[in-house]
Order: C-alpha cells, then sequence, then structure tokens
C-alpha cells in the first residue's frame, strides 16, 4: 500500500473519530439524557479517545520506528496545549464559572482541561515510548516482543493507579496521579496502534474478517456491560472492558475505511484537522454552544446530527483560514 492510501484512510479514521466527539458533546451538552442517546454516548465514549491514540501509533508502525524528535513534538503538542489553555483560561475568567486556580493547576500538572488534556497526554506518551524503546532494544530485539511486555507492564500500573484514584478526593494530590495513569493508558493504545501498523498488510489482506470480528466483538461487549468511562478524569466501571472497546471499536472504523472509496475528500480534510477541531468546538470556546441555540429550535432527533455538522463545519474553516496558516509559518 502506497504512502498517499495509508495517509488517506487514517485520515478517514480521524475524520470519523472527531464527528463522534463533537457528536458526543453535542449530546452531553444538550442533556439529552433519553435512553437512546445515554447509550449513543455511552457507545461513542468507548472507543473514540482510544482511536486517536490507536490512530498515532499506526503512523508509528508503518514508519517503523516509534522514536520521536522533543523539539518537534513539543512544537506540534505541546505548545499548543498551553497555549490553548491560556486561552481556555481566558474565557473561563470573562464567564466567572470556574475556580481559575484549579483549571491553573490542571494544566500545569497535565490533568488538562477537556479537551486539551489529550494533547499533553499524547505529547508525554509519544516521549515515552521513544525513550522505552532506547533503552530496551537492545535486549529485546524483536519489536512485537518488546511491544506486548509494555502493553502487560502499563495494564497493571494502569489498574493499580485506578484503584488509587478513586480513593483520592484531593484535586491536589490526584490530578498529578491521573496524569501519569492516563499516560500508561494511552501508552496501550499507542502500542496496540504500532502492533496494527506492523501488521498493516495482514490487515488489509483481511479487512472483512477483521470489520465481522471487530465488530462484533464491539458491540456485544459494550451492549452487555454498557461500560461508562471518561478517560479525561481517568473513571471506568472497567478499565479492562474499555481497553476491549477501545481496540474493536477502533479496529472496526479502521477496516470501514480500508473498504471506502478513496476519493472522500471532505472526510479526508476534517481528519486532517481534527486537532483543530478538537480544541475549537468545546467550552469554554462559543461555536458548539451557539450551534446548539440555533439547533435546538427544530426540537427532533435530527438537530443533534446537524448541530454536530455545524460545529464540525465552523471549526473546520477557521483552521483552514487562521490555524493552518499560522502553524505552517511559525511551527513547522
Amino acid at each position: 500500500m502506497n504512502k498517499k492510501a495509508r495517509i488517506i484512510e487514517l485520515d478517514y479514521l480521524k475524520g470519523i473519530g472527531i464527528f463522534l466527539v463533537v457528536l458526543g458533546h453535542t449530546i452531553l451538552l444538550q442533556n439529552a439524557l433519553s435512553t437512546k442517546y445515554v447509550i449513543l454516548a455511552r457507545f461513542i465514549y468507548s472507543f473514540h479517545m482510544p482511536l486517536f491514540f490507536i490512530a498515532s501509533g499506526i503512523i508509528s508502525g508503518l514508519q517503523r520506528n516509534l522514536q520521536c524528535n522533543i523539539v518537534k513534538t513539543a512544537k506540534k503538542l505541546l505548545i499548543p496545549y498551553f497555549f490553548w489553555s491560556f486561552v481556555y483560561i481566558i474565557l473561563f475568567a470573562i464567564q466567572n464559572k470556574v475556580s481559575l486556580l484549579e483549571r491553573v493547576y490542571a494544566t500545569i500538572t497535565c490533568r488538562g482541561i477537556a479537551p486539551l488534556w489529550f494533547l499533553a497526554t499524547l505529547f508525554v506518551t509519544k516521549i515515552f515510548l521513544s525513550e522505552y524503546e532506547k533503552r530496551i532494544e537492545n535486549f529485546i530485539t524483536s519489536k512485537v516482543k518488546r511491544q506486548i511486555l509494555l502493553i502487560l507492564i502499563c495494564l497493571v500500573l494502569a489498574l493499580a493507579l485506578k484503584v488509587l484514584v478513586k480513593n483520592i478526593q484531593s484535586p491536589i494530590i490526584c490530578y498529578p496521579i491521573i496524569s501519569v495513569a492516563r499516560v500508561f493508558l494511552a501508552t496501550i493504545f499507542e502500542s496496540m496502534g504500532y502492533l496494527i501498523g506492523l501488521n498493516w498488510k495482514s490487515i488489509c489482506q483481511y479487512k472483512k474478517a477483521f470489520f465481522m470480528i471487530s465488530g462484533l466483538c464491539f458491540f456485544i461487549v459494550q451492549s452487555i456491560t454498557q461500560n461508562t468511562v471518561n478517560m479525561h478524569t481517568y473513571t471506568f466501571d472497567s478499565l479492562v472492558i474499555f481497553i476491549i472497546t477501545g481496540l474493536t471499536g477502533t479496529l472496526f472504523l479502521l477496516e470501514t475505511c480500508l473498504m471506502l472509496p478513496r476519493n472522500i475528500k471532505v472526510l479526508s480534510e476534517i481528519g486532517k484537522s481534527s486537532m483543530d477541531i478538537m480544541i475549537l468546538h468545546y467550552p469554554p470556546m462559543p461555536i458548539l454552544k451557539g450551534c446548539i441555540i440555533v439547533g435546538t429550535l427544530l426540537k427532533n432527533d435530527v438537530a443533534i446530527v446537524l448541530i454536530t455538522i455545524m460545529a464540525l463545519f465552523i471549526t473546520f474553516e477557521i483552521h483552514k483560514l487562521f490555524l493552518e496558516p499560522i502553524r505552517k509559518r511559525y511551527l513547522l
């Protein structure tokens, strides 16, 4: 599979992923509490954030390289994290809705403000994986074995820290622990993505089989367990179930993307701008709430989809007209 095709399919995956992120937040902010919306939100939350970590890992797997340049990675992830956190805090101050001291502390500890926490977690995860590879590759030569070992270690640590987070009430102590715990959990998904990238030919060759098996597993497990999760606050009914649904849900969508035509430009472009859409759509940014005010005039099920599409369109245009040119000029 050529480089262009790989990029298109992963852009499709991120495009669908960011649509689900905005849709999930629309349901949340609209207080759509009917059973069908609660179930839909749980399905979305069961894999929508793991999807982005897995997609990042797939790219590393396709390149056969987990090592990263700290400066370049910081420019891409850490600078936007602190910049937009500052913007969020200013907007919170204007709206006078939350404790500014708590928001500042959350930012400094990388527990983060939703949804900006993703940027900090992805940055630390990439650095962690890079350092792990440097230090262990001389002892374990197999790339697959190195990742399996890391997944098992991170699983134990993530489970242990889940218990710790649950029993600590103080944000001063809890926030740094959540930040560390999320990195271990994100590493599991990033490593799984890396393994998928290493086995990309098989993923493509047997896409129909993977599509059916992963889809069946995902829908059965999530339907039976109705697992409630929030990766931001590190709260889960079951962490193991979340890992299963995170992997199978993402794999199901990935195989779907592999079967789509390769000329769906809208989906591809949305995928490329997914990071900016994630940053811009959520309060205290006014975009999604503004769309909700307009959308609620319809007062039907179509409103939620239309609100999501409006928010995607507005944030995409801001990305294209302003953020992308600025990023190319000053950061790349």
